[in-house]
């Protein structure tokens, strides 16, 4: 967590960066009327999450909250991007299969797992080039 209360805004180019270290999405919420929707941005990049999560566990309320501010925001006709704290969000998957050739799930296992590798490596890819 970073040390609360201090307020950074930075101008870059046409962004701004309206940070305070050390709140939680209840916070942030709050400062919308006054921080962010003022510049009647076109884009706000939410980094949400780490804080709120290490001080409560009720994650409806978490939920409720990031869909209220997400509706702000829509609603001031602004695109929302929500990030997590560090390097984003991992996603597991399992799946069973049964092999139509006895003997050969090993095969058919191994291919399906080098295509989604390297589809994933070429979206990681593109997204990190835009």
């Amino acid at each position: 967590m970073f040390p609360m209360g201090q307020m950074t805004f930075t101008l870059l180019d046409d962004r701004a960066l309206v940070r305070v270290g050390g709140e939680d999405a209840r916070q942030m919420l709050a400062r919308f009327e006054t921080d962010v929707l003022p510049y009647k941005p076109q884009l706000v990049i939410w980094q949400v999450g780490s804080n709120y999560t290490l001080r409560s566990t009720d994650l409806e309320a978490y939920a409720a909250i990031l869909r209220k501010g997400i509706d702000r925001l829509r609603s001031a006709h602004t695109d929302v991007i929500l990030m997590d704290q560090g390097d984003g969000t991992r996603v597991r998957w399992s799946a069973r299969m049964r092999p139509l050739v006895p003997g050969t799930g090993w095969l058919v296992k191994s291919n399906i797992t080098r295509t989604l590798e390297r589809a994933l490596a070429g979206l990681k890819s593109r997204a990190e080039n835009r």
